[in-house]
């Protein structure tokens, strides 16, 4: 009976995130205001209850981020060699952040606060009330446990912040072109270079001012593959972790990320036309353009890995990790570490058929990058 009500608290939950809730429902009433003069006449009468819950939200949050510390001249909390780790989307990214967060040095944005970047000093009691009604226990995706406190990519916040980012392509998935250029950025123009990087680096002090400045800030976001030098503009001296995955298991897992996410996000009617290319196109356009950058990287600001050379030995692997980077306490941490690689021993991953079309196209589409970490084709 226990378990009955759970599942039916937990398909409740999956009900209000389809069809109310939003990853922007921290964006501001003016901001979002913009957004529906430019795609206002697509939504159909399906999303209205999602916008309708979008526009409450952003009066909201406008009201509330008046609240909110300024803290963009304040040195204290200019971050100092954070960390980003990097790789694109379903390559175990989320799996090595929670490795590397059993170091409580690291310090990274949570779920409520990523979603919440105006307001996240200001609403965590109540943002984080409501996550715990809205946001399902375990993400669309994949079998991963999820709560209001779980790691998030800061991506999130900064879709909700600047719409400059290709997350805007699961939100109006019919005008996918329009956010192309946001996720290298070198097409963008200079102020929209400007204004992303100012809001990573408020939403970075942001997470200092909330845990301290003292500890370590902790990145994870797959878009930001692609915009390394953008990051080393902003922090000369960021490290970089990438963790790269056999190309045909990253391309099954995608597009099931993205045929169980968009329900939640999109404010559009829109089947699958189109996606395998945007997917296609997105990992190409990702690592172009990490290739492109990696160079202005100093070797001991970055390392790689593989997501196998993760699965064979997960201590081994962050132990490579802190020498590399030539961080400190590693064998501090060594015993918590393996403690929670043994709690994890039996999770199982999801399993996904390609078929021989989609196996070609990616093995023709992507054999550079295929080539380049050693893959075998299946």
């Amino acid at each position: 009976m226990k378990s009955e009500w759970r599942a039916s608290k937990e398909s409740f939950r999956f009900d209000l995130a389809k069809w109310l809730f939003t990853p922007l429902a921290g964006v501001t009433l003016g901001r979002w205001l913009k957004v529906l003069k430019k795609h206002g006449t697509t939504i159909p009468i399906r999303y209205w209850p999602r916008n309708a819950f979008t526009i409450f939200m952003g009066a909201v949050n406008t009201l509330m981020s008046l609240r909110e510390p300024d803290l963009r001249k304040d040195e204290k909390y200019k971050p100092k060699s954070p960390i980003f780790i990097i790789g694109h989307h379903r390559s175990g990214t989320t799996h090595l952040w929670k490795l590397l967060s059993v170091d409580k040095r690291f310090i990274y944005p949570t779920v409520t606060e990523t979603i919440f970047p105006f307001t996240m000093l200001s609403m965590e009691t109540i943002t984080n009330k409501l996550a715990r009604i809205f946001i399902p226990r375990k993400r669309p995706q994949d079998n991963v446990s999820s709560s209001s406190e779980s790691p998030m990519g800061e991506e999130w916040a900064l879709c909700t912040s600047t719409f400059l980012s290709t997350h805007m392509a699961r939100h109006f998935p019919n005008n996918r072109d329009e956010y192309k250029k946001y996720l290298t950025m070198k097409e963008a123009n200079e102020d929209e270079k400007t204004l992303w990087k100012s809001a990573l680096d408020m939403f970075a002090r942001k997470i200092l001012f909330h845990y301290g400045t003292d500890d370590i800030l902790l990145f994870k976001a797959p878009p930001n593959t692609a915009k390394i030098k953008l990051i080393l503009e902003l922090y000369p001296d960021a490290r970089f972790i990438h963790i790269y995955r056999n190309p045909l298991h990253v391309f099954r897992s995608v597009l099931h990320m993205e045929r169980h996410s968009l329900p939640l996000c999109t404010y559009q009617l829109a089947g699958e036309e189109g996606l395998k290319d945007f997917i296609i196109w997105r990992y190409k356009a990702m690592y172009d353009s990490f290739l492109e950058d990696i160079k202005y990287v100093p070797e001991e600001q970055f390392t790689e890995l593989s997501f196998e050379e993760l699965e064979k030995d997960r201590v081994a692997a962050i132990e490579k990790i802190y020498k590399d980077l030539q961080m400190e306490g590693f064998e501090s941490i060594r015993p918590e570490l393996k403690k929670y690689v043994d709690s994890i021993s039996d999770y199982q991953k999801n399993s996904y058929n390609l078929d021989e079309e989609d196996s070609e196209l990616v093995k023709k589409e992507w054999r550079i990058f295929i080539d380049r970490w050693g893959y075998h084709t299946e």
